[in-house]
């Protein structure tokens, strides 16, 4: 019989497993933060904006200081009060109350790791609302403790920063009289110039024009700050970066040393998510949500000699089609239907599909005194356009169109003009049907 104690063997180590935290809660952006977490080397986060309890953050949190995500979701104010190094923990609770009164933040402070380490990070975080009206805080942290490093240990050293710079993968350039005097060699690989050629480069030649204003203005500021510009590569390409501003001492003499972070695939599935979150995945249309705030801003600017036109639309015969042909072919026609409406209105005519055969046209800023012939002779190019069949399934599908109409005087609701619009709606389908009878 074996007579070792128990207590006294070492168990065999079991590897350390890493918990993901389910986007299960935010459906409308799942996509999106998945996505992201492929491409951007940051911790990326998102909390409850009433609560401001994190209820997502990525595994990057585990690599950069230790903690499992798990500790992030399983106790509110974990960040706050675990992590956030004590003496700038009143500057990242102003960030939160900041992000929540101005719609974004940013601030850069000391994190603590799990094994005590001090982790330099910069945050970015802004407010927004998801698809389901809920107020939500998303955010970005950034390891700039190389950076931070630079700027506390060798102020006086250019061979420090050149070795420093060139370990980032971010783009690392030193300003000095408006011009570059230094640069890494990632920022030749990012924007298409030798270190020889960058040195004496002005900001016109690395920053798109539009971002040129707001670049000069940063970058003249005497205070450290970050901000986001579009960068042109010699080529002409653009990418998005976000751009943070140190002072530094080059050859004795102080200088701006700026980093540009590379954004652009941030940028593209922040936009691509906020298109998705407003838009119809079929017809490619304005949703309802869409259609809610388009309604309310129209409403906003009325004149008292202009009036907004409605059109409320209702497909005559769907139901019959989408149940003999089959869903695809119901698809199809919906998306056939689209296009038509698309095709007789204005440019600036919004059309929106709000519901499954229901669409409805906005005719914004119409002059008073013209609004219903405007209003009745878009009607009737509607009705004219639906006249031919539409082919689907290698079938010709005969379906048509209810319009109800309403015209907003300057005292009436959103929720008015809907209802009148609906209503005549309904009383165009029953002309329809006793006509049809």
């Amino acid at each position: 019989m074996d007579s070792t104690d128990p207590a006294d063997q070492t168990p065999e180590p079991t590897p350390h497993r890493r918990v993901s935290v389910p986007i299960s809660f935010t459906g409308d952006i799942g996509g999106f933060l998945f996505d992201l977490l492929s491409d951007i080397d940051a911790i990326v986060w998102e909390a409850d904006a009433d609560t401001l309890a994190i209820e997502f953050v990525n595994d990057r949190v585990h690599d950069l200081l230790g903690y499992d995500p798990m500790d992030m979701v399983a106790e509110p104010g974990f960040w706050s009060t675990q992590i956030v190094h004590p003496d700038d923990r009143d500057a990242f609770l102003a960030s939160e109350d900041e992000v929540l009164a101005r719609g974004v933040a940013r601030v850069t402070y000391r994190a603590l790791s799990a094994t005590g380490a001090v982790v330099w990070l910069s945050s970015v975080a802004r407010l927004t609302t998801d698809h389901s009206g809920r107020r939500r805080v998303r955010g970005v942290e950034t390891d700039v403790t190389a950076m931070k490093r630079a700027e506390e240990e060798a102020r006086e050293s250019e061979e420090r920063f050149r070795l420093l710079s060139e370990a980032s993968r971010d783009s690392v350039i030193v300003r000095a009289g408006g011009v570059i005097v230094e640069v890494n060699q990632a920022f030749c690989d990012q924007f298409g110039w030798t270190p020889e050629e960058a040195v004496g480069l002005r900001p016109e030649d690395y920053i798109a024009p539009e971002s040129i204003a707001l670049a000069a203005e940063r970058l003249a500021q005497d205070l450290s700050g970050e901000f986001e510009i579009e960068g042109i590569h010699r080529s002409g390409t653009r990418r998005w970066y976000s751009v943070q501003v140190r002072e530094a001492r080059f050859h004795g003499q102080m200088a701006r040393v700026v980093v540009l972070t590379d954004i652009t695939a941030m940028r593209r599935r922040e936009q691509r998510a906020l298109h998705d979150a407003s838009h119809d995945e079929l017809t490619g249309l304005p949703n309802r949500a869409a259609f809610a705030r388009r309604l309310g801003e129209e409403l906003e600017r009325r004149r008292p000699d202009h009036v907004l036109g409605m059109l409320y639309c209702d497909l005559n015969g769907f139901k019959g089609v989408n149940d003999s042909l089959g869903h695809a072919a119901g698809d199809a026609l919906l998306q056939l239907a689209a296009q038509r409406l698309v095709s007789v209105v204005r440019t600036s005519d919004p059309v929106f599909r709000v519901g499954g055969d229901e669409f409805v046209i906005l005719l914004p800023l119409l002059p008073a005194a013209a609004a219903a012939r405007v209003v009745d002779l878009m009607k009737q190019r509607i009705v004219k356009v639906f006249a031919p069949s539409f082919s689907v399934a290698r079938t010709a599908a005969r379906v048509g169109v209810a319009v109800g109409t309403a015209m907003s005087p300057p005292t009436m609701t959103a929720e008015d003009l809907v209802e009148r619009a609906d209503q005549a709606m309904y009383v165009h389908k029953r002309y329809l049907k006793q006509l049809a009878a």
